[in-house]
């Protein structure tokens, strides 16, 4: 089942964003991808398999256009996805598709090389347990913070 487009927002860096208290403000730097609340509600029997699907091919569809995009502007000759999200099938599909279109060569990796950063962290957050205990509920996640040091 289909429900035709699918209301996402694709935030890029500088776009106006409504605050929850209803001030505008800029994108500063993260890229997000967001299914609209709205449309849950107002199809309440949706099957989540439908939904699931209705919105992965909407972030495909961003993904594979913002890259096409990207190589065309930079003048590239070639494409090639990465992490977690390249083993999506869809994603795989489209995104080499895209590349054949524009001429140019799209790189994939296998499947058992496409590994998720969440083991990575997961396995780092292990070993900081076992060295240094656990940590207060109040820490704040910091990116250039050093694991193994307090």
């Amino acid at each position: 089942t289909s429900f035709g487009d699918l209301p996402i927002q694709a935030l890029r860096r500088r776009d106006p964003l409504r605050t929850r208290e209803g001030t505008l403000s800029q994108v500063e730097w993260v890229d997000c991808i967001q299914l609209d609340e709205e449309f849950v509600r107002a199809n309440p029997d949706a099957e989540t398999e439908d939904v699931a699907a209705s919105f992965q091919a909407a972030v495909v569809d961003v993904l594979v256009a913002k890259s096409r995009r990207a190589a065309v502007q930079s003048g590239a000759k070639a494409l090639a996805l990465g992490g977690g999200v390249a083993a999506n099938t869809l994603l795989r599909e489209q995104f080499l598709g895209g590349c054949a279109d524009d001429r140019i060569q799209g790189f994939l990796p296998s499947r058992s090389m496409c590994t998720d950063n969440a083991a990575m962290i997961a396995s780092a957050g292990w070993y900081r347990l076992q060295r240094l205990g656990p940590s207060s509920l109040d820490t704040g996640a910091d990116p250039r913070d050093r694991l193994f040091q307090r």
